[in-house]
């Protein structure tokens, strides 16, 4: 009771004694007080703190990543000269790869298989899309697509420090003739080519099939000789999967030529 034997409650009797924190303003929770130290009362972390803490981590892993792919980046656009096996075996197999389109193209217009057709749709796909990766990678290195320089040098080169890939006078000790450099690609002639252009139906299928075989060979050829003298990174995985889709496609043209010789005896 407020009233007990005539006495008063003091707290009740004079409000000047009251609850300290109700009675000086001053005296108040020192977390409500000082908004320097708001939010930190009960362990509590100011939201401003947890931002600043996570940009520090997502900086850190920025640097970190972009640390990683400059060092990718460096591996894979060092400079090359004009006359190194990287350089060479791109443009070489950049052109090999265009005739493969142009005599695609060909027989999708000419030939009547549709199995040739679909075949022909595939190496059109595939070899445009590496010449663009040769191509953008020839860009990054300042050198053109096309050189002076004689075909297949860059074999030579590899031939020359003990490789496999020796074909006419580059096994004697000399540089390739064009001929020679042709054939060792396995490219056709510009008299095969005219024969493509002028046949048509199951003719035209046979003749691109037999005119690819040799072709494939030939890039298949380019691309172990590359990998056995070269660890340019983004070159090497691409003469990789040349070997990998070349003999795939060996096999198909196999096929293909079979079928299409039946047909044509029966």
């Amino acid at each position: 009771m407020a009233v007990q034997d005539g006495v008063r409650d003091p707290a009740v009797q004079d409000p000047a004694v009251q609850d300290p924190a109700v009675q000086d303003p001053a005296v108040q929770d020192p977390a409500v007080q000082d908004p320097a130290v708001a939010g930190s009362a009960g362990g509590r972390r100011h939201p401003a703190g947890r931002w600043r803490a996570a940009a520090v981590a997502l900086a850190v892993a920025l640097v970190l990543a972009l640390a990683a792919l400059a060092a990718v980046w460096v591996s894979s656009t060092r400079t090359h000269p004009e006359d190194s096996v990287e350089v060479g075996f791109a443009r070489d197999m950049h052109g090999h790869h265009g005739q493969a389109v142009t005599m695609s193209l060909l027989v999708r217009e000419r030939g009547s298989d549709p199995q040739v057709a679909a075949f022909a749709e595939e190496v059109i796909t595939g070899q445009a899309e590496q010449q663009g990766v040769m191509l953008g990678w020839l860009h990054r290195q300042d050198v053109p697509a096309t050189s002076s320089l004689p075909p297949m040098a860059w074999m030579e080169h590899e031939a020359a420090a003990g490789g496999h890939a020796a074909h006419g006078g580059a096994a004697a000790g000399g540089a390739m003739t064009a001929e020679e450099a042709r054939e060792a690609m396995g490219m056709a002639s510009d008299e095969e080519l005219a024969a493509l252009g002028r046949a048509s139906g199951t003719e035209a299928d046979l003749l691109y099939v037999q005119l690819m075989a040799p072709h494939h060979e030939g890039a298949l050829e380019m691309a172990q000789a590359f990998l056995a003298s070269s660890d340019e990174p983004q070159l090497s995985w691409l003469a990789e999967a040349v070997v990998t889709g070349q003999e795939r496609e060996l096999r198909i043209l196999a096929d293909l030529e079979a079928d299409l010789q039946q047909r044509l005896q029966g």
